[in-house]
């Protein structure tokens, strides 16, 4: 693919050679001080604008769909429109104002020095950033963007394979309605892997936004400088917990949307349900195959490869052969549908081959599912918790501590609000470097 968007014009024969990515870069410094200078407002106002160009019977959702992305994303046209929903009320202008006024302490320490404690603070943008973003959810490249955007750094991204539809899309909707801004934007694709070009990109920027597999990343950080600031959002795993408490009112259909939103590829999606007591774990089982039954009714499932369908098979050949000794059950499972729900009666965490595949685990007591999660301190994200009032600030507390960087009612796990945090930390903290006046 040649074509790119530098900076405010579209070239359908950029060469993505030596010199290419030299001016690449030459154009993105160029571009530093005209972000820098403009008022953050203006640059909220204009991402909030965009929504109505994404949400429902706007053009360019329009012109996305006719691109038939469930091709290339393994998603169905119900969970892709799902998406663009949520992406287009992600861009509320008052949102990015609160995130903003969350993660900065308020958004004018962005356009001057503000006073705070009786000192003076500025938070500068690190420049230019590239963005290495997979494209499990669909729309997140387009989230890191922005998100540089916000702090005012001149943006490179990298479409990931399958992505480029959506992201020149998205160039261009912003062209269309901010040219200036949009003028402080770079898209590019090359194939992953090509290390020349890589190390090229990586050399030439002040930061490096990526997210995703463990081996990109450290391929990542070999290419950069010792200068080079590094957000690294690596590969993730997210669980629901459900205390024998909360068995009966448990929100079935928000559980089963845990389980089955972006077909398990986000590092948010459950892919183990840990229930206080074996017979609820039965329960919860049983009543989860038909919620993800019903369900499949509304957001069917996407298409599958042909390693998915192995690992899928071998998953429910494994807990036949689990049955036979008592250790395992297979709850849910169609010969025509990836969705499988298994009941395992151990309570170490294993991993889904995703696709709507979770297994469903007891614990008897706090200490036995803190202990099982130990072995997983460096890579848990999200928990989906479901107990008592009275549980949960320990429950909370231990959870904490074994190392979990999110806890949500259960239903919301792959649905975060507009000002949370990602992946544990202030995502636009990293983005600026803050700048101190003392005694002057």
């Amino acid at each position: 693919m040649n074509s790119a968007f530098l900076f405010g014009d579209w070239n359908k024969n950029f060469i993505l050679s030596e010199d290419g990515i030299r001016r690449v870069i030459g154009l993105a410094r160029d571009r530093r001080d005209t972000l820098r200078k403009t008022p953050v407002k203006e640059i909220c106002r204009a991402i909030g604008r965009l929504s109505p160009f994404w949400s429902a019977d706007g053009s360019y959702r329009k012109k996305y769909l006719m691109t038939r992305p469930e091709k290339t994303l393994g998603l169905s046209t119900p969970m892709i429109t799902l998406g663009l929903d949520m992406f287009a009320a992600s861009l509320n202008e008052e949102n990015l104002v609160r995130r903003l006024d969350q993660q900065l302490g308020g958004y004018g320490c962005l356009d001057a020095f503000v006073e705070r404690g009786g000192q003076s603070y500025r938070a500068e943008p690190l420049g230019v950033v590239l963005h290495v973003v997979a494209g499990n959810v669909f729309f997140g490249p387009g989230e890191s963007l922005f998100s540089g955007l916000l702090t005012k750094n001149v943006g490179i991204i990298k479409a990931p394979s399958g992505g480029w539809d959506f992201l020149s899309l998205l160039v261009m909707s912003l062209n269309e309605i901010a040219p200036d801004v949009a003028r402080t934007i770079g898209l590019l694709y090359w194939p992953g892997g090509e290390e020349s070009t890589e190390r090229a990109m990586v050399s030439g920027v002040d930061g490096l936004l990526i997210a995703s597999g463990s081996e990109t990343i450290a391929a990542y950080r070999r290419y950069a400088l010792p200068h080079t600031a590094l957000i690294e959002f690596g590969p993730r795993a997210s669980l629901a917990v459900i205390s024998s408490s909360a068995v009966a009112r448990l929100d079935m259909g928000g559980l089963a949307r845990d389980v089955a939103l972006w077909e398990q590829t986000a590092c948010t999606s459950v892919q183990c349900i840990y229930v206080e007591g074996e017979e609820n774990a039965a329960k919860v089982a049983e009543r989860l195959s038909v919620a993800l039954r019903d369900l499949s009714a509304r957001l069917p499932e996407g298409s599958v490869t042909l390693d998915e369908r192995i690992d899928i098979a071998r998953l429910r050949e494994l807990s036949s052969f689990g049955a036979i000794q008592g250790s395992a059950r297979l709850v849910l499972s169609f010969p025509d549908s990836t969705t499988t729900v298994v009941l395992e009666l151990d309570s170490n965490f294993e991993f889904s081959p995703l696709r709507r595949c979770v297994r469903v685990k007891p614990y008897k007591t706090l200490d036995e599912l803190i202990g099982a999660l130990e072995p997983l301190r460096g890579i848990l994200q999200t928990v989906g918790l479901a107990a008592d009032l009275r549980e949960l600030p320990e429950y909370r507390d231990r959870l904490c501590a074994a190392g979990i960087r999110r806890i949500c009612g259960v239903g919301w796990m792959n649905q975060p609000g507009p000002q949370a945090i990602r992946d544990g930390v202030l995502e636009l903290q990293r983005l600026v470097r803050w700048v101190e006046v003392d005694g002057t």
